[in-house]
């Protein structure tokens, strides 16, 4: 791996709202190698998408190892995210 670069995943299958989520390596939410597609090493979340956009109309971050779920626990995302995780715990 390159040094300030991350190796990013995207789920073969789309979420409940329709979007395929994208996940940094080391997510405890990333999907099992049969339900996952490498996208490549990057420096951020954007430029991952950019790569899955190629792939699949509409992306999302995951709300958890994107840092989303850390910086808006007083937003819609934390709820989202509280009740998404502690659903398939």
């Amino acid at each position: 791996m390159k040094p300030g670069k991350s190796s990013y995943y995207v789920r073969k299958y789309p979420q409940l709202n329709g979007t395929y989520a994208i996940h940094k390596e080391g997510c405890p939410f990333l999907p099992v190698i049969e339900k996952r597609i490498w996208l490549g090493e990057f420096s951020s979340f954007r430029e991952a998408a950019v790569n899955a956009e190629l792939f699949f109309s509409e992306v999302s971050y995951c709300c958890y190892c994107s840092g989303a779920y850390y910086k808006n626990e007083n937003s819609l995302v934390y709820d989202f995210c509280t009740s998404f995780f502690m659903g398939i715990s």
